[in-house]
């Protein structure tokens, strides 16, 4: 049964009900009338319905590209600051260094001493054969200079390059920060003693980073794994001895991202490069490159304006900063065969030095 309100205006009487139902007018004649209230309709049609989605998906097509590009440019940012963070972190280390020289792990760890010295800490030739980028980078996360996540770029398009530990053929889940044991004569997680006594006369010995890797060449279906993304000027001849120092030169390339092989900018070796996907256009090379100064520049060239080489004299060559193209022939000239000893900038990622002290570089597999 309706409970029925009793509403008056100035000519007519309205029975409300308060449950929805008809309502009875009643005029001043006395006849009645039945009014039924109109429904309120709830929800949207079919039509409706789909003019909105269609809408919403305009919006998302339209933001979409926008929202890639602001990404990729906070991904660019980022990576040049984490450049510039392990340059700096170098330079830190460089302060206790007698000779101002940036880390190398042949002098962190260096080659045991003839008799009668034998293998004592902060003694000793420099074990170059343990120059490497693998040892390199983990001897400075060993004394926490910096982190694993830092060695990885954010713009890293290789799959076999990610943080150490997160891979599951990773021999660890989380970098070893007790590997740093000097008493034991290891510095770092992938270094190896060295003999407790040698003659004199014999020469360093070292192996490959087999913890901190840097297999870049291989796919992930061959044993391929890297744990840190930028490359590094080679530690060998000139370049060691007088670019590899906290000098503040402006003009010499410490480290960046990594380039093609050789720097080559004609063959598969550029066009199937994962490096071409890190910066801009998917087709060319782009990238940072870190100076001595620790400024950073974003380059589109593998000869950055102010990188140039010197030959003989008076000659000034523009340079590749990927490649090793210069050696010596004679005072005023240099010979078309690369002699690693030279001072020409050459970044790159090597994984193990030869015997005659040469780096032997590593270079990303080639996309399919």
């Amino acid at each position: 049964m309706s409970i029925w309100l009793l509403r008056r205006s100035c000519d007519i009487t309205r029975l409300t009900p308060v449950n929805p139902g008809p309502v009875l007018v009643f005029s001043p004649t006395g006849s009645t009338e039945a009014i039924f209230p109109m429904r309120k309709r709830q929800g949207f049609t079919l039509v409706e319905l789909l003019v909105v989605i269609a809408i919403i998906a305009l919006l998302i097509g339209l933001l979409l590209p926008a929202l890639a590009k602001a990404q990729a440019s906070a991904r660019t940012v980022k990576d040049a600051n984490q450049a510039s963070q392990i340059h700096k972190a170098m330079m830190i280390f460089s302060e206790s260094d007698s000779g101002g020289y940036l880390p190398m792990p042949g002098r962190i760890n260096r080659y045991t001493n003839p008799p009668p010295v034998g293998r004592v800490p902060g003694k000793g030739p420099q074990n170059f054969r343990k120059d490497s980028s693998g040892h390199l980078f983990s001897a400075l996360i060993a004394q926490e200079f910096f982190g694993t996540d830092l060695a990885i770029s954010p713009v890293e398009r290789n799959p076999v390059v990610s943080v150490f530990g997160s891979d599951p053929n990773d021999p660890f889940s989380a970098y070893d920060y007790s590997a740093y044991a000097p008493a034991l004569d290891t510095y770092w997680m992938g270094d190896t003693p060295d003999p407790t006594s040698v003659s004199v006369g014999d020469d360093p010995v070292g192996n490959r980073n087999l913890i901190f890797q840097t297999r870049i060449n291989r796919k992930p279906n061959q044993n391929g794994r890297g744990c840190l993304s930028y490359a590094h000027n080679m530690l060998c001849g000139d370049r060691r001895n007088y670019t590899w120092r906290n000098t503040g030169d402006s003009s010499k390339v410490v480290l960046g991202n990594r380039g093609t092989k050789d720097g080559d900018f004609e063959t598969d070796q550029y066009t199937r490069s994962w490096t071409l996907l890190f910066h801009g256009p998917e087709r060319e090379w782009q990238g940072h490159v870190v100076f001595g100064d620790n400024h950073v520049e974003y380059s589109k060239s593998f000869f950055p304006p102010n990188v140039s080489f010197e030959c003989g004299y008076d000659q000034i060559y523009s340079d590749n900063m990927f490649a090793a193209e210069f050696g010596e022939e004679g005072p005023n000239n240099c010979s078309q065969s690369p002699n690693f000893l030279q001072g020409d900038a050459w970044v790159a990622q090597n994984e193990t030095v030869a015997p005659s002290g040469e780096p032997i570089p590593v270079y990303d597999y080639l996309r399919d």
